[in-house]
């Protein structure tokens, strides 16, 4: 109401994909907002508010000041947001009555789940423990409490993704710093065709005017965290002899996909391996622009590193945890990432960001216990 992008409600990009507007009658209250000159009201949706009676002072500032506050954003694609259809609308034995009575919420959420994602998960879940970068530093600082921005997109690719970035909301002067992932891990190279596929020159390019775009607008001190392309071969190397929901092998599935033209990858659930090699290569390539970026590109307002995306960690952790690939990838479509393999890249992303870039993070906020007593504040478990 107030169109500050945030909202009150939860589906259609409202706080299933961003922090929780408090105040849909002002622009100037959402989700990490700095210090207005009202101090003791809530103006960034975290839950603190007020003084205390004894110094006159506002808790926001004797609480949440000089703890390195930090917002959680992630701008990417369907993998990001967490694409996921439920496998029991394509089993026939689940099929009764109550089995689509979520599908008109899911489609509201395009078939995406933000809110279990490995970035902005803020919900809990039945099936597993969920973790997520945003709940990590939520429990390292309170203070960031609704701190959480999911601009993915199903489909979002170097390209497009010049109009899906500008969905992110945050003020450079008014705002907190942001640690943005920045992870387009396969549309780029998923196409109908090798013609389709993005050339190193044009994602270059591509990457480049997103990473301006965020120069712009983020607030001075924010971190980019940038994924590599993942290793799409391992879907079919763990995935084509199994049996998918609808009693059939995930390669009969890809297969058909790929005839009526609408699979998620023609280049990596294919049949043909001299393709998926192929498709390989070209993400491997197009990886490789993002450390030359590095190399010969610095912004006024973050900082970046790389990393390759981790599906190789993430897979050996669930082998050795006497799992198997098979567990970590949506059933359906048989491509994306699922909820475990989310939380799992929450934990192996939260390991990194503690060991080799602390000073991202800050220390742990020493008035979380104060938080929790006050306001009631739980850290997630």
């Amino acid at each position: 109401m107030d169109n500050d992008t945030f909202s009150d409600i939860s589906t259609f990009r409202g706080y299933h994909w961003k922090g929780t507007d408090c105040d849909e009658l002002n622009s100037n209250i959402y989700p990490g907002r700095k210090e207005g000159k009202n101090k003791v009201i809530d103006h960034d949706c975290n839950g603190i508010y007020g003084k205390s009676n004894s110094t006159g002072k506002a808790f926001e500032s004797v609480l949440c000041e000089n703890t390195n506050r930090l917002g959680v954003a992630v701008v990417g694609d369907s993998a990001g947001a967490h694409f996921s259809i439920p496998e029991k609308y394509f089993n026939a034995t689940d099929i009764q009555k109550g089995t689509y009575h979520d599908i008109l919420r899911r489609i509201a959420d395009e078939l995406d789940l933000p809110f279990e994602s490995g970035y902005t998960a803020h919900v809990p879940t039945a099936d597993y423990v969920s973790h997520s970068v945003y709940k990590y530093l939520r429990n390292w600082n309170l203070c960031n409490n609704n701190d959480y921005q999911n601009v993915g997109v199903n489909g979002g690719d170097s390209g497009n993704s010049w109009g899906n970035i500008k969905a992110l909301k945050r003020d450079p002067v008014n705002d907190h710093p942001l640690l943005i992932f920045f992870e387009l891990i396969g549309n780029d190279v998923c196409s109908k065709s090798f013609d389709g596929m993005t050339t190193v020159a044009e994602f270059e390019k591509n990457v480049l005017r997103l990473l301006n775009w965020l120069d712009s607008t983020v607030p001075k001190g924010s971190h980019v965290w940038i994924y590599g392309l993942a290793d799409g071969e391992l879907l079919y190397d763990n995935l084509h002899n199994w049996t998918h929901p609808l009693n059939v092998t995930y390669a009969q599935v890809y297969d058909f996909l790929n005839c009526l033209e609408i699979s998620p990858c023609w280049g990596w659930l294919n049949t043909n391996a001299t393709i998926r090699r192929f498709t390989t290569e070209r993400a491997m390539n197009l990886s490789k622009v993002y450390n030359k970026i590095l190399k010969e590109h610095t912004f006024e307002n973050f900082d970046m590193v790389y990393y390759e995306f981790p599906a190789l960690d993430i897979l050996q952790r669930r082998f050795d945890e006497g799992g198997i690939p098979q567990d970590m990838i949506e059933r359906c479509d048989g491509f994306h990432p699922n909820g475990l393999f989310h939380s799992y890249l929450a934990d192996w992303t939260w390991s990194k960001l503690q060991t080799e870039h602390p000073d991202w993070i800050g220390m742990q906020n020493p008035h979380n216990d104060e938080i929790i007593a006050r306001f009631g504040l739980k850290p997630y478990l």
